[in-house]
């Protein structure tokens, strides 16, 4: 589903229409998991036996059983992501580097600027791992020194870490592994180790694509070559009669009229569309080249849509995704950001939709630094994230903030179920990583009138059809800069943290 949805229509079909998004914001929203997960507290880090527990046991979640143990020679992965050595610095640079008038301010570091800088000490990523060669697991050090991978046999894994691991099957039905006993890390590495991520696999950001019933997708054949762009200095968006047609039909907008409804077209006429910049696309499922050339072809001309394989690049991370369709979330995704900003590179990185796949992804699009902007449509439940990764947003806070201090702008998905979006009314929650201080959270809109400056009101389709996210987050206080806003019930001098 997208942001800034159609004006009047409750539902729109995944087409050429209803198309949302400015490039620079998130273009798609994440959901909720259906399945709550308890996670016994993380305990304090007490050395017990040589050893200092990291996060507690896990639970499982609502409607999963465990249903055996994991096969000892089976092949597990996960990540050791180490503290920054310099944390209140790196918060710090990272508002500064963002503030107009600071001397720091635009003054970015390289990944290796950050890694030197704030990054973990080359002996801190060195013996950790000497400790997980040591135990059968083969390590890799991410460029910026923040993960440190590994892959091993099951054993090798609960006895690197004095965990068990057993094997559950979820309500849906599929089999994920979890941690049956807390995990554990030497004394001696403790003190630089934020978490231990990945060996638990029952956690999955999912995206939800609303369908009007009943309805197929157009095939988009688009318009012909004829029409098509030929400078990149003049290309801009005009949607094509399959598109302006489905539109019509179901009250959605078309990428030219929201590009219009926003200005941009007076940007697209100074030569402003993207041409030289760089945009990173996160997403956890495949999508279809065939699918945004049709889109391109209808929007753009059969110039662009001949050209796609070379202006949207696909990284794969951690293995990827299969080749396949995918929900049509990460599709959709491309193709809005294609639509308004149509000269820009497009890199898609794709992950396993994991815990762990989740945050090599945020960290190898860091590590890259060749985007300056960011874009997530996927989110966790912020709760959900806490109970089920335990320290996953802390690393991720991390991830972030180096991001900022390149100079790259992260925008991600605020929610689709306004503020009940994890599923636990009357608990006000929020999406991570929308929640996280140094990505900007994007919310919808429904655009009224396309005449500028745009009429719109807070997207709000009713609880069938969702609406725009927002709530209370239980881990970052409110920043300085919301404290002036007048939200009702809200003590405006009062952190946001629960």
């Amino acid at each position: 589903m997208r942001f800034a949805s159609s004006p009047a229509s409750p539902a729109s079909p995944r087409s050429l229409s209803r198309r949302v998004g400015i490039v620079g914001l998130a273009v798609a929203i994440g959901t909720p998991l259906g399945a709550a997960i308890s996670i016994a507290p993380s305990s304090a880090a007490v050395p017990v036996g040589g050893v200092v527990r990291l996060q507690g046991a896990q639970t499982l979640p609502v409607g999963a059983q465990v249903v055996g143990t994991v096969v000892p020679s089976s092949k597990v992965e996960g990540s050791v992501a180490l503290k920054s050595r310099d944390a209140a610095g790196l918060a710090r640079y990272a508002t500064e580097v963002s503030t107009r008038g600071n001397a720091a301010y635009h003054r970015y570091l390289s990944v290796q600027g950050f890694r030197s800088r704030f990054g973990p000490t080359s002996q801190a990523t060195a013996a950790v791992s000497s400790f997980l060669a040591g135990h059968g697991l083969s390590p890799t050090v991410s460029s910026n020194g923040l993960l440190v991978t590994f892959r091993g046999s099951a054993s090798s894994v609960e006895a690197a870490f004095t965990t068990r691991l057993s094997t559950v099957r979820l309500r849906s039905g599929h089999t994920a592994t979890a941690t049956a006993a807390p995990i554990s890390v030497p004394a001696s590495l403790s003190p630089g180790v934020e978490a231990v991520v990945g060996l638990s696999t029952a956690l999955h950001a999912s995206p939800s694509i609303v369908r009007a019933h009943g309805v197929t997708p157009a095939s988009g054949s688009g318009r012909s070559a004829q029409r098509g762009r030929t400078s990149s200095s003049t290309l801009q968006p005009s949607a094509c009669s399959d598109a302006t047609s489905i539109a019509q039909q179901y009250g959605g907008l078309t990428d030219d009229q929201i590009a219009k409804a926003y200005g941009a077209n007076g940007l697209y006429s100074q030569g402003a569309n993207g041409t030289g910049r760089r945009v990173a696309i996160f997403e956890l499922e495949p999508f279809s080249f065939s699918d945004v050339q049709s889109f391109a072809n209808c929007y753009l001309g059969a110039q662009v849509a001949s050209n796609i394989t070379s202006q949207v690049q696909v990284h794969p991370v951690a293995g990827g995704q299969p080749q396949g369709t995918g929900s049509g979330e990460a599709a959709l995704d491309v193709e809005d950001v294609l639509a308004l900003a149509p000269g820009a590179s497009i890199d898609v990185y794709e992950a396993p939709n994991t815990n762990n796949g989740l945050l090599l992804e945020y960290n190898q699009i860091v590590s890259d630094n060749q985007d300056s902007v960011v874009s997530s449509s996927w989110g966790l439940c912020e709760p959900l994230a806490n109970q089920g990764a335990p320290g996953l947003t802390g690393i991720e806070n991390t991830i972030f903030e180096e991001a900022a201090v390149q100079g790259q702008s992260t925008f991600a998905a605020a929610g689709d179920a306004g503020s009940s979006d994890c599923g636990q009314p009357p608990t006000l929650a929020v999406d991570d990583p929308g929640t996280q201080p140094f990505v900007t959270s994007v919310g919808g809109t429904t655009i009224h009138s396309t005449v500028t400056p745009v009429l719109e009101t807070t997207w709000n389709d009713g609880a069938e059809w969702g609406a725009g996210g927002g709530g209370l987050s239980e881990v970052w206080p409110q920043p300085a800069w919301q404290r002036s806003s007048t939200v009702p019930g809200i003590d405006a001098a009062a952190t946001l943290a629960s």
